[in-house]
């Protein structure tokens, strides 16, 4: 409901705001000032409670992105597939995540992969337990990873002056 401003919008919010508290109706009959100011700061209070609770919402659900901790494996046999990769980290709690980083030419494993895990308690257990331990006949490397930065832009190189074409002309004797 919005905040009154004309005579009829305003009996239509007394009506409401009295048949919601009943208890403000004999306060309003003895000072209708008062009770319409309380009404006006009751909307504006609302309102901004909306507000407020609006933003802790997004503030939760950018929360939850930034829980979320991605894991580096190095050193995996080449044999080492996302299932067992995930089967491996299980173990220590729930894997949102695993992708196992395959050559694109060959299509074998490079090695490594990435893991992200929602709670960071489990994923740095998981990081502790399984770092230099053998897995599949190779020994890990397991840390937290790193945030991927954008490679920095090249310099560009100054524009070569064009050469002048010169027409080759034979040189007489003489």
């Amino acid at each position: 409901m919005a905040i009154a401003t004309d005579c009829k919008s305003v009996r239509e919010s007394v009506r409401w705001f009295e048949s919601t508290f009943p208890h403000f109706k004999a306060k309003f009959q003895a000072s209708p000032f008062l009770c319409l100011r309380a009404i006006r700061l009751f909307f504006k209070i609302s309102t901004f409670l909306v507000i407020v609770l609006n933003l802790l919402y997004i503030f939760a659900l950018s929360i939850h992105t930034i829980i979320i901790m991605k894991i580096f494996v190095a050193k995996l046999a080449f044999k080492t597939t996302t299932e067992d990769l995930r089967a491996l980290f299980e173990q220590f709690g729930t894997v949102d995540s695993c992708k196992v980083i395959m050559d694109h030419e060959t299509g074998r494993s490079k090695c490594y992969g990435f893991v992200e895990m929602p709670n960071d308690a489990e994923a740095y257990k998981a990081i502790v337990e399984t770092d230099e331990t053998v897995f599949m006949g190779n020994e890990l490397q397991v840390k937290k990873s790193r945030p991927q930065v954008a490679p920095a832009p090249k310099p560009e190189k100054p524009a070569k002056p064009k050469r002048q074409h010169h027409p080759y002309v034979p040189k007489t004797e003489g």
